[in-house]
């Protein structure tokens, strides 16, 4: 696993934040159509994306389940993970401040 950037650059120095910003979207598009035709929520997903040898990225594939293996290796906290606790935590604060405010009145 490597950082997507530093290794776009390497191999397409002029165009690798244009091919980061096509990988997002097509990212992005993939979890929308997976929303849309799924019944169930999913909280993460895995996206596998290729580049070709002209830039090009191709979806390899999805899954909704991605492996944790690599943080087995890390003392740190996945980002995926790290985004789910603070979502919660901003859900909690928000939840507090709310009874903080209407449990005086």
């Amino acid at each position: 696993m490597e950082n997507p950037k530093a290794f776009l650059k390497s191999f397409f120095p002029a165009d690798f934040f244009r091919i980061y910003q096509m990988m997002i979207q097509l990212a992005i598009k993939a979890a929308q159509d997976i929303h849309q035709r799924s019944d169930g929520n999913y909280l993460e997903l895995g996206v596998d994306i290729g580049i070709d040898q002209k830039g090009k990225p191709w979806l390899i594939e999805v899954n909704s389940k991605p492996s944790k293996k690599e943080a087995i290796h890390h003392d740190t906290i996945r980002p995926s993970a790290l985004a789910i606790f603070r979502i919660a935590e901003k859900k909690w604060k928000e939840r507090l401040e709310y009874y903080e405010k209407n449990h005086d009145e």
